[in-house]
């Protein structure tokens, strides 16, 4: 994943508490809306044991969830088991 990748949350994303709401399908069936869709716009590079950081700008709802814990906490970064490519739709 790079700078610029257009990606959304993953199932193991969407599977945490702080991020189900934001899953397809309540946004779908409750929010009536798209799903999340945003671009990566910063990588933090940490120690080599732990995870990079992925800073996200999402595109299609600017109140989307800020890191992998919500909206409800500073931090402000997903790993990259939290976010996959978007792949293009058919037709």
């Amino acid at each position: 994943m790079q700078v610029g990748d257009l990606i959304t949350l993953s199932s193991v994303g969407t599977s945490s508490v702080a991020l189900r709401r934001d899953s397809p399908r309540m946004r779908k069936v409750f929010k009536n809306k798209p799903p999340l869709m945003g671009i990566v716009l910063k990588i933090r590079t940490t120690r080599p044991e732990q995870y990079n950081e992925y800073i996200i700008k999402w595109l299609n709802d600017p109140a989307g969830p800020i890191g992998r814990y919500g909206n409800h906490s500073p931090i402000d970064y997903f790993w990259r088991k939290d976010l996959k490519f978007v792949r293009k739709q058919n037709g």
